[in-house]
């Protein structure tokens, strides 16, 4: 689907993602700049941060470790953390992945509010409560079919 696309831009700090876009022809993939983490292959801190300011996003991914009502959306590690809050703030649309093991997780780097999402997708095994509250506050809860 995605090679049929004429006018697709990916902006990426995700080195993997970057890799596999690159082989696509009618892709143009613009990449972060900054320090690779080797947890997540994703590009993080004051460079990456810096290049992603300056993008105009109109949809983000983003991949969460902990995502909560009161303690928001979070990951394990604080610099990755502040380079996705600014994926979050320079998008017109937030999707957060987020399979049910992350529901009701905090973790220590805190990348914004849910509220800072449009778009939930997660699994049937998340959290009734927790999905309907997502909902209640406008926020689109996608459940995944299973692989």
């Amino acid at each position: 689907m995605l090679s049929t696309r004429l006018d697709l831009v990916v902006v990426t700090n995700a080195l993997n993602i970057a890799a596999e876009m690159a082989e696509k022809p009618r892709i143009r993939v613009v990449v972060s700049g900054g320090v690779a983490r080797s947890q997540s292959t994703e590009l993080v801190g004051p460079w990456a941060e810096a290049a992603l300011a300056q993008a105009t996003i109109g949809t983000a991914y983003i991949g969460v470790d902990g995502l909560d009502l009161d303690g928001g959306l979070t990951t394990h590690d604080s610099v990755e953390a502040r380079t996705n809050a600014v994926l979050l703030e320079r998008a017109g649309r937030v999707i957060v992945v987020a399979d049910s093991s992350k529901f009701g997780r905090v973790l220590p780097g805190r990348i914004g509010g849910v509220e800072a999402a449009s778009i939930v997708v997660t699994d049937s095994g998340a959290d009734a409560a927790t999905v309907s509250e997502l909902r209640a506050r406008g926020i689109e809860v996608v459940i995944a079919p299973p692989a």
